[in-house]
């Protein structure tokens, strides 16, 4: 019966060292933050023919706002019904001139939306970042005999950037340039044409 030991021993290396090969072929995903946007909308009501932001609809927003905790970086679009023709408008833009008193920035978009015409509808979009399926412990801290980084790596450094992210948004795009200061540029293009004064001082001198 001893005799097939060692070959039992060899038939059980050849066996690993093919799932040795098979598993360097295939490679773990890197982990990544993962940003997902969420979309929210209310309307406000104005009464018939006005367009004057009555007491309860500025509630109404101010309950909204604290409710889902709006913050510069949403982004609020306030639909403008096309069809309800210049009362609609004002009423868009007195909404957008309540959230201006917050500090945000909305935006105005027509809408062919025939419906509704007594309210305004406004829509935050935000994004949210989270790391998926981190932390992952699943494979043995000491086991490495796969090939493979373990399942765990990568998470914390994931996991750092989505909470160091000031704005979500930034990982899908990039923000827009803003216009360049002439002032500032042509400074200091005049201070690298100019020479430069040496800045080493001389210590000895002769006696």
């Amino acid at each position: 019966m001893t005799k097939y030991i060692p070959m039992f021993v060899l038939a059980s290396l050849l066996l690993s060292g093919c799932q040795t090969v098979q598993d360097m072929q295939s490679q773990r995903q890197a982990r990544e933050p993962v940003v997902t946007q969420v979309d929210s909308r209310f309307e406000v009501g104005f009464g018939y023919g006005s367009s004057q932001l009555s007491p309860s609809a500025r509630e109404k927003i101010d309950s909204f706002i604290m409710k889902h905790e709006v913050s510069r970086n949403d982004d609020i679009v306030i639909a403008v019904a096309l069809q309800g023709g210049k009362i609609s408008q004002k009423r868009a833009k007195k909404v957008a001139a309540y959230f201006r008193t917050f500090g945000f920035k909305p935006q105005l978009r027509g809408s062919n939306k025939q419906e509704g015409l007594q309210a305004v509808q406004v829509n935050l979009s935000r994004y949210s970042v989270s790391v998926p399926n981190c932390p992952d412990w699943t494979d043995e801290p000491n086991s490495t005999y796969h090939n493979q980084v373990h399942s765990n790596f990568g998470c914390a450094q994931a996991a750092n950037l989505a909470l160091m992210i000031g704005n979500p948004r930034d990982l899908v795009r990039g923000r827009e340039s803003s216009p360049a200061q002439a002032s500032v540029l042509s400074n200091a293009i005049i201070q690298y044409g100019q020479p430069r004064a040496s800045t080493t001082s001389s210590t000895g001198g002769s006696e």
